[in-house]
C-alpha cells in the first residue's frame, strides 16, 4: 500500500473536494474552497515528489522533469486524478477524487 492511500482515503471518507500538497504547508483536505491542515509538518518537495511517485506508474519518470504532470489512480479507497506542478519553490501537488456521475 502506498503512504498516499492513507491521505486517499481520508478524501473519500470526508467527501472533500481535493487533496492538496505543497511546499512548505501541511498536507490539506479542500472543501468548499477551504483547506483544512491534516497533518502538522510543511511538506518537502522531495516528500511531495516521494509520495507521488510511488503511485505514478508510467508517468514516474516524467515526475521533476520541470512540466506539469497529470494522471488518474485507482486507490483502494476509490479513483483519483493527480495533477503535479513543478513551481520556483517545488512541486504542488493536487489530488481529486472522481465521482461516478
Amino acid at each position: 500500500m502506498a503512504r498516499l492511500d492513507r491521505f486517499i482515503q481520508v478524501l473519500h471518507e470526508q467527501r472533500a473536494d481535493a487533496l492538496q500538497l505543497a511546499v512548505g504547508q501541511p498536507a490539506a483536505l479542500v472543501t468548499s474552497g477551504a483547506a483544512r491542515a491534516i497533518t502538522r509538518d510543511p511538506l518537502t518537495d522531495g516528500q511531495i515528489v516521494g509520495l507521488v511517485r510511488e503511485i505514478a506508474g508510467e508517468a514516474a519518470s516524467r515526475l521533476g522533469g520541470g512540466d506539469p504532470v497529470a494522471f488518474g489512480y485507482h486507490s483502494p479507497s476509490g479513483e483519483v486524478r493527480v495533477e503535479v506542478t513543478p513551481g520556483a519553490e517545488g512541486s504542488r501537488a493536487v489530488v481529486r477524487p472522481v465521482r461516478c456521475r
